[in-house]
């Protein structure tokens, strides 16, 4: 069975006058969180600040020693993706990458996860226990 929150709701169709079914979306990894970081709000950390942070901390090593990631991730594209509007953020906006044997998960509410590819775990959430 699948779990509450990915179950169906129910919402008036405007064209029928009746009740619809519309699915939510959940979508899961399955792959081992190695690390979790934030940007903007309250943290004052950009968006690339904190993904090269996720990546460094995933890695064992210093921000400064990351190899460059342009050829992996176009930042200015991917931040305004991400921008908000005014204080609302577009909590079903996710982009996934996978760089090296890391995937990397980053949502519209300034979350960023990092899971170890080679690791394989049950299916879950992606932001299922979100630690940062």
């Amino acid at each position: 069975m699948l779990p509450e929150s990915s179950q169906k709701s129910i919402i008036e169709s405007p064209r029928r006058g009746r009740m619809a079914r519309r699915p939510e979306l959940e979508i899961y990894r399955s792959c081992s969180v190695v690390g979790d970081a934030t940007f903007e709000g309250d943290t004052g950390r950009t968006l690339t600040e904190a993904f090269v942070g996720a990546i460094a901390d995933a890695e064992g090593i210093a921000p400064t020693d990351v190899p460059p990631l342009y050829g992996s991730v176009d930042f200015d594209a991917l931040a305004r993706l991400v921008e908000t509007t005014g204080e609302t953020a577009d909590s079903d906006l996710l982009i996934a990458f996978r760089i090296d044997r890391w995937n990397v998960f980053v949502n519209g509410e300034g979350l960023i996860r990092v899971c170890d590819a080679t690791i394989e775990i049950e299916p879950e959430a992606i932001f299922e226990g979100y630690i940062a």
